[in-house]
């Protein structure tokens, strides 16, 4: 099954980076990183990211750079990350800790551009790069391979007892620097001549690819690209052919996107920005990548630049039809919109040619990506659904509709992901019905869901922190209101109705629960209304009226009324916190992210997407 690309894994820019170019013995390539920067931002949905040293001392004197790197950053496609709030307070610290190199680091020490110092800055504290890298290598050890297996002792070109000499020194060098930054610099006067140039050099890249380790492990799951000519020693396992730059550039070129941006030196990067992730370039990206993953299944090469070379191949002859549609758009979106078109066409065509690939390509032809919309409304469901599908935070795109703010997080799993926050509750101006009924209108998703915490009332056979899926979900509140035979009792007769979940979630939470033990799930009815239950007389009353029912939350009404008037498919994924009484926060937090952990079950593998 295909499926989109992962716009929760973001790519880190490792090639803008002075020190790595070094260490290959390159020259900066302005062009070069140019053309990488508008392939990535036309074929990719992802959050680009890079940390603020790379872009201040790779385009410190290079305009061109600089200002390709600030409109992305300005238009949210490109996240620059520093440990520090403020611009002021990082280079403080570069001055600090360079003081001893002035000279190889000037722009630190001297005025930066204007544009380098509106360069808007992602502050993320946990970066502790610096501390990281020192401690790494303080207990270096050159006899462990590189993950790339990679012998450090075979290409140093050394004795035993000399790389336990090359490795004291490194050792020492580390222990008994003060506040200097982790750089190559560091180390270059204490390796002189001793050591020779082949263990030199082939350290000055294991540093440098340290650097890139540390930043690509600050977010889960994030990827750096593979098949950059001449950076072929820093290529990490990835997705094969969404994530290789060649691959990516050879299809853009053969759908003509070099003849299309003609003598334009900045590759449109203005239309780039303004339109990334829009719906024009979501749609493209995806269907790009069903056809690339369709293709790169094709080679049963394990070398990458086997399967790399036959991909090539493939996108050549894939797109060699001269019946296909010449791409002749006036603008950038309708570039997507007919590139797209091409290749769906290409991929009925050659799937006429191979039966393969007919078989992997199967959905491209007739490609309409489904929208989820999650359903929030508490700080704790929030950051549990942040935390797994927007990693770099305040850089997810986000719409106004009606009086709701949308975020968007782009093609997940081979659906667009949507989100949105409302009171807690059904009614009211902000309440979940309001906002949905607004929403619905624009956005028009195919699932809904509603996702975060709830009650449980099995407690002899739930824990907190267990997830509940709803089959059914109860408004509780509709009734009618009387008095026993002579007057004297009140009765009460529950009038909701039972309202089943969408067939096609309900299908997928089965499927992507089954055999799975991380978190305990239970399927059942769910009972939903506006008060905050927090009595054990209400919550005994309500399973006096349903048996059935294994849980209790505040905003499933509004699912019911709104989708069901709107004949849209809907779920409730929430985790356990309490049992309607002696309520406390505590268990929120654990009860969310176990509800956000099975929705990512259930979106993962394209289920939702079939």
């Amino acid at each position: 099954m295909l499926h989109g690309p992962y716009i929760s894994t973001p790519i880190f820019l490792h090639f803008i980076n002075r020190e790595m170019h070094e260490a290959l013995r390159r020259t900066l390539d302005t062009k070069n990183m140019l053309s990488i920067l508008s392939i990535l931002s036309v074929t990719h949905t992802s959050t680009l990211y890079c940390n603020v040293s790379q872009i201040y001392e790779t385009s410190y004197a290079d305009e061109v750079l600089l200002n390709e790197v600030l409109d992305l950053a300005l238009a949210g496609v490109l996240q620059v990350l520093s440990p520090y709030t403020s611009a002021a307070e990082f280079l403080s610290s570069r001055q600090a800790i360079y003081a001893h190199d002035r000279q190889r680091y000037p722009m630190y020490f001297r005025h930066a551009p204007s544009r380098l110092e509106a360069l808007p800055l992602t502050s993320n504290l946990a970066l502790r790069t610096t501390a990281e890298l020192a401690e790494k290598f303080s207990v270096w050890d050159p006899i462990v391979p590189h993950r790339s297996g990679r012998s450090f002792i075979v290409h140093a070109n050394m004795s035993v007892k000399e790389l336990d000499g090359f490795a004291d020194r490194i050792h020492r060098v580390t222990a008994s620097r003060l506040q200097e930054g982790i750089t190559f610099s560091l180390y270059r006067p204490y390796l002189g001549e001793q050591f020779g140039d082949a263990a030199t050099a082939e350290f000055r890249r294991i540093l440098s690819d340290a650097y890139v380790d540390h930043y690509v492990n600050a977010f889960s799951g994030a990827v750096t690209l593979t098949g950059l000519p001449g950076f072929e020693w820093y290529d990490r396992s990835v997705d094969f052919a969404v994530f290789d730059y060649t691959v990516l550039r050879t299809l853009l070129s053969a759908l003509g996107f070099f003849d299309w941006i003609g003598t334009s030196n900045d590759w449109r990067r203005s239309e780039r920005a303004e339109h990334h992730r829009s719906p024009s370039h979501t749609h493209f990206v995806w269907t790009l990548h069903s056809v690339l993953r369709a293709l790169g299944s094709l080679s049963k090469a394990s070398i990458l630049s086997e399967r790399r070379a036959a991909a090539i191949q493939v996108i050549r002859m894939f797109l060699a039809d001269r019946r296909l549609p010449r791409i002749n758009g006036v603008d950038y979106l309708s570039f997507l919109e007919q590139a797209q078109q091409v290749l769906q066409k290409a991929a009925l065509s050659y799937g006429d040619k191979d039966f393969r690939f007919k078989m992997a390509i199967a959905r491209v032809g007739d490609v309409k990506v489904k929208k989820v919309l999650l359903c929030t409304a508490n700080k704790n469901e929030d950051d549990a659904v942040l935390q797994a599908f927007a990693p770099l935070g305040d850089a997810t795109p986000r719409s106004t509709v009606g009086k709701a703010t949308v975020r968007h997080f782009g093609v997940y799993e081979g659906v667009e992901l949507h989100h949105v926050r409302s009171s807690t509750g059904s009614h009211g101006v902000s309440g979940l019905n309001t906002v949905l009924s607004e929403i619905s209108a624009e956005l028009k998703p195919d699932f809904v869901v509603g996702v975060g915490v709830c009650f449980g009332l099995r407690k002899a056979k739930q824990n907190l922190g267990d997830v509940v899926v709803s089959e059914f979900v109860k408004p509780y509140e509709p009734a009618k209101l009387t008095t026993s035979l002579f007057g004297f009792l009140p009765l009460k007769q529950a009038r909701g109705e039972k309202v089943p979940a969408g067939a096609t979630l309900l299908d997928r939470a089965r499927d992507a629960v089954m055999g799975w033990k991380e978190v305990s799930v239970h399927f059942g009815l769910v009972l939903s209304g506006e008060k905050l239950v927090n009595q054990p007389q209400f919550r005994a009353q309500l399973l006096a009226e349903e048996p059935d029912a294994i849980a209790g939350e505040m905003e499933g009404s509004a699912l019911v009324s709104v989708c069901g008037r709107n004949q849209i498919e809907f779920i409730i994924i929430k985790g356990i916190c309490d049992w309607g009484f002696d309520k406390t926060d505590d268990a929120q937090p654990l009860a969310a992210a176990n509800a956000v952990t099975v929705l990512r079950r259930v979106l993962s593998d394209g289920r939702l997407a079939r």
